[in-house]
């Protein structure tokens, strides 16, 4: 084996490792199961600020959101390609939607299309 070979095979596994840490973390803050897109499903109950700008989601979606504590103080929604996303609302309640043309509505249920 040369040294470029030796190099190389030390260096795959710890390129793997970083994108499965990646992921990982990804998967805390937008989950999508059965169809359904889930903002913060795992974060830890001690957090303190938690935000993300622009993931990208099933359906051609970017989502951005932060929450203070156990607050979700904002979800934003932007669809790249006009189709439909259904969104766990992740707090107790109506949820009030502001469109990009200023209309706004107040929303509830367990699931939002």
């Amino acid at each position: 084996m040369n040294r470029m070979q030796l190099l190389f095979t030390q260096l795959a596994p710890i390129d793997f490792c970083h994108m499965a840490a990646t992921a990982a973390v990804q998967e805390m803050l937008l989950h999508t199961r059965r169809g359904v897109a889930h903002v913060f499903p795992a974060i830890p109950a001690r957090r303190e600020n938690v935000s993300f700008k622009n993931m990208r989601t099933d359906g051609a979606f970017l989502v951005s959101a932060a929450c203070t504590g156990e607050i979700v103080e904002k979800v934003e929604l932007t669809s790249l390609a006009g189709g439909t996303l259904q969104l766990a609302i992740p707090w107790e309640g109506a949820a009030k939607v502001s469109t990009k043309n200023g209309k706004t509505m107040n929303l509830s249920g367990k699931v939002w299309p």
